[in-house]
């Protein structure tokens, strides 16, 4: 369970090393680059938002630790957990992202199928809408 934590902890960590690293790079992005850089601003934010989501579902009844950010200082590295809600509305806002953003199955210029696409995405945030509306639920015995 250690390694599931670390492994996913890991993916968001270099998901947002991808994210802060397209940040700097926007204001020099041309017109005709603007399609690859939004396609993997939309890649890592679907991988920062399916780490967190692992994690949502296995630890803590879902109050776990955002990492918006590459933590630079202590006070980075100290955050306090947040709640389940706040998790799932951060995990949710990621997937939207990439959902409209990531090219279709078959679509990307280079026609990579390795990489993540709109579908995945769509896929996962569904799934959380699932999930959400299953621990709602109340079966009387």
């Amino acid at each position: 369970i250690t390694l599931k934590w670390q492994a996913n902890y890991q993916g968001i960590f270099r998901a947002n090393q991808v994210i802060e690293a397209l940040q700097t790079l926007k204001a020099t992005i041309t017109d005709e680059d603007l399609p690859e850089w939004t396609s993997q601003m939309a890649q890592a934010r679907f991988f920062r938002g399916l780490f967190h989501y692992y994690l949502y579902t296995t630890f803590n009844e879902g109050s776990i630790i955002i990492r918006d950010v590459v933590p630079k200082t202590s006070e980075d590295f100290s955050k306090a957990i947040s709640s389940a809600t706040d998790v799932l509305k951060f995990i949710r806002e990621d997937l939207d992202y990439a959902h409209k953003n990531l090219y279709k199955k078959g679509e990307y210029p280079s026609n990579d199928l390795s990489r993540a696409t709109s579908g995945a995405a769509a896929t996962v945030l569904g799934t959380t809408s699932l999930n959400n509306s299953i621990s709602n639920l109340k079966i009387s015995p």
